[in-house]
């Protein structure tokens, strides 16, 4: 099986969410989440998945420098477009490639260092960092059962749910 699979049905399932939010809900701040709102949450997930997939030249990822685009996380419609495209850009990648990983770790300016990764190690991480989110949301959610029903399997690593269904 190709990672690109895993990463398809993630999107997919952030889409799901998105459609089972209406509006108010999708802008809310939530206190046991720091006062963030699900389309922050969602919109930090197809940002991150953009800075692989939308880079028209692929050869420099820098995740700190990504755009932080209002508009996604204010607007289902525009994350739902967002998700459509990153959809689409999968659809492109034929092979794994080396890229380079520019990123500061540290709280001042002119620390960046340059790692050295890959594409498909790039989006294992991107389709990492999604399911942690999820988790975020499924907390944000935590006292609204009927959306949570809804959403399944949302924030739960695969290994954790092969572990469940070992049992």
């Amino acid at each position: 099986m190709s990672l690109l699979n895993p990463i398809r049905k993630d999107i997919l399932r952030l889409c799901s969410l998105v459609n089972c939010l209406d509006d108010l809900l999708y802008v809310k701040p939530f206190p046991v989440i720091s006062g963030a709102t699900l389309g922050q949450h969602v919109r930090h997930i197809l940002e991150f998945y953009s800075c692989i997939l939308m880079n028209t030249r692929g050869e420099l990822i820098c995740y700190d420098n990504r755009k932080r685009d209002l508009q996604i996380e204010t607007q289902r419609s525009v994350a739902l477009d967002v998700a459509e495209r990153l959809m689409e850009a999968l659809e492109s990648i034929i092979i794994d490639k080396k890229i380079c990983v520019q990123a500061n770790y540290m709280e001042t300016d002119q620390h960046d260092i340059f790692l050295t990764s890959t594409l498909f190690r790039e989006l294992a991480y991107a389709l990492d960092h999604s399911i942690h989110h999820q988790a975020i949301i499924k907390i944000g959610l935590c006292e609204m059962p009927a959306v949570l029903e809804r959403i399944g399997e949302l924030g739960v690593a695969p290994a954790t749910v092969r572990y469940k269904n070992l049992k």
